[in-house]
């Protein structure tokens, strides 16, 4: 679950922008060229908990690295965001977007195992 004492204004506004304007990427991690990397998801974190264990290993990675960050979600709960600021560049965009993606398949292996389901390609088998 995310730790709602470090939610933001910002980081809210940010995930209503992704719920309403990007639902057709499923998650991903954009550069804000200002030294920050916002990470999100649009799985339905309200009800889906894949989702919030998604966002408590990337919180848990991020305060391994010691980067600050805010987090937020969209008004209708559909939508989580993670703003890091990651000023000593610890952070590679590319590397991190690869690394949230293997966490989601990851997590919804386990989903589909533990209801006996096998997970391919293309979804659920």
């Amino acid at each position: 679950m995310l730790d709602t004492s470090k939610l933001s204004r910002t980081a809210n506004l940010a995930a209503d922008y992704y719920n309403e304007l990007q639902t057709h990427r499923h998650r991903g991690v954009d550069n804000a060229r200002d030294g920050r990397l916002i990470f999100f998801g649009n799985d339905c974190y309200r009800t889906d908990e894949r989702s919030k264990k998604e966002c408590e290993w990337l919180a848990g990675e991020l305060d391994a690295y010691g980067v600050y960050y805010q987090v937020g979600l969209s008004d209708s709960g559909m939508t989580w965001v993670i703003i890091a600021r990651d000023e000593d560049g610890y952070l590679d965009e590319d590397e991190m977007n690869e690394e949230l993606w293997n966490k989601w398949l990851e997590l919804s292996e386990q989903a589909a195992a533990a209801k006996g389901d096998t997970l391919t390609e293309s979804g659920v088998a």
